[in-house]
């Protein structure tokens, strides 16, 4: 298959049109909540969204059927997203800075989607078959999907797109990023990474394909799975950025 018939079929997923769809929306809203009342309903929603995927994993754990030798890999991921809705809450980062989060671990995670698709390689009959530059899955465990050329690429597209926001936003709209942002932007596709397979080993552990499985059968946040149509759940969209804004906390606090 050509890379020209390689796009035509990514593009006419219905999977992928929804995830479209439901991204395009989902990013008006955070731009909509980022202006009224200084950034307070954006920042208040992304705590909010960071713990319902905290409560999918309680769920889970509690009415699923989890391995318990994975509980220490929940307990992580807890404590990642409580660091990431503490820092975000009470640490009260401006909205250029949270905008920069999120343009690292979208970035990544949008672009290693895209390469992943269009050059790495993927499983015929139950077999790898490699992609353009890679002959081995990298993590065929953890997270057999992902391709080494989707990993590079995420990582390399995040680092661009993170460098091209900070210079747009220190010359153009009168932020101060310094030193912890440029060292987040560097290696912040390597943090949203980390975080994916944090998530993926989460999930794994609690024998969930999509993380929002669990709490969706529930009347009261069936509504809230809806809001993200095509994206599984709030642990699989969440994973990236609650690491990426926990290991921002850290920078901040150690680099003060």
């Amino acid at each position: 298959m050509t890379l020209r018939q390689k796009v035509a079929t990514l593009f006419a997923s219905k999977n992928l049109k929804q995830r479209a769809k439901t991204g395009i929306i989902l990013l008006l809203l955070a731009i909509a909540t980022a202006i009224p009342f200084e950034g307070w309903l954006l920042r208040i929603a992304l705590a909010g969204a960071m713990s319902l995927a905290a409560l999918e994993i309680y769920t889970a754990r509690i009415y699923g059927s989890p391995r318990k030798s994975t509980v220490i890999f929940d307990l992580v991921e807890s404590l990642v997203i409580g660091v990431a809705v503490v820092f975000i809450l009470f640490c009260v980062p401006s909205i250029p800075r949270i905008a920069l989060f999120i343009v690292i671990a979208y970035g990544h995670d949008i672009a290693a989607l895209f390469v992943g698709k269009l050059l790495g390689g993927k499983i015929e009959n139950g077999q790898f078959v490699r992609g353009k530059l890679f002959t081995r899955q990298p993590f065929p465990t953890l997270s057999p999907k992902k391709t080494g050329e989707g990993c590079i690429g995420g990582i390399i597209s995040s680092a661009i797109l993170s460098f091209g926001f900070i210079y747009v936003a220190n010359s153009r709209l009168g932020a101060d990023f310094r030193l912890p942002e440029f060292i987040l932007a560097g290696g912040g596709g390597v943090v949203a990474l980390l975080g994916d397979l944090l998530g993926s080993i989460t999930k794994r552990g609690l024998q969930l394909d999509d993380s929002g499985e669990v709490l969706g059968l529930f009347p009261g946040f069936s509504a809230a799975e809806n809001l993200l149509a095509g994206h599984g759940g709030y642990l699989d969209r969440f994973d990236s950025l609650s690491l990426v804004v926990a290991v921002a906390a850290i920078l901040q606090f150690a680099l003060a």
